[in-house]
């Protein structure tokens, strides 16, 4: 299994904000051509904190399969968001590719939360 080392919690939480308000950023300003304002920011920012802080926990509990699970679900997520960005959905797109993110990321955190309880209980009652 993989081995996550728990001392760079930090590291994995700041690299996935990074990269989450980064393609957030990225995909708005240049695929939707949208003005930014700071309210568009903000918001950025606050999903952003919220994926690094849930992927630092997952690496601080070693919940590996949690964490991959969920990076899976969030890199869908942001492929199939601009999937919907780059295809003329007649004024839809913004809120088709939002909504694809926010989906495929519940997903990969329910999917890996899910795995994760299975393999602890696997583990648990196999003795």
């Amino acid at each position: 299994m993989l081995s996550i080392n728990k001392r760079r919690y930090w590291l994995a939480g700041l690299s996935v904000a990074a990269y989450s308000f980064l393609v957030l950023f990225a995909g708005a300003k240049f695929f939707l051509k949208m003005e930014i304002a700071g309210g568009n920011l903000v918001n950025y920012a606050v999903f952003a904190l919220l994926t690094g802080v849930i992927a630092a926990l997952f690496v601080y509990f070693r919940l590996t399969i949690a964490f991959l699970l969920y990076m899976t679900g969030l890199i869908v997520g942001f492929v199939l968001m601009y999937r919907a960005f780059i295809y003329d959905m007649t004024g839809w797109r913004d809120l088709v590719g939002i909504i694809s993110l926010l989906f495929w990321t519940a997903v990969g955190l329910g999917s890996g939360l899910l795995m994760q309880l299975g393999y602890y209980l696997f583990k648990k009652f196999k003795k």
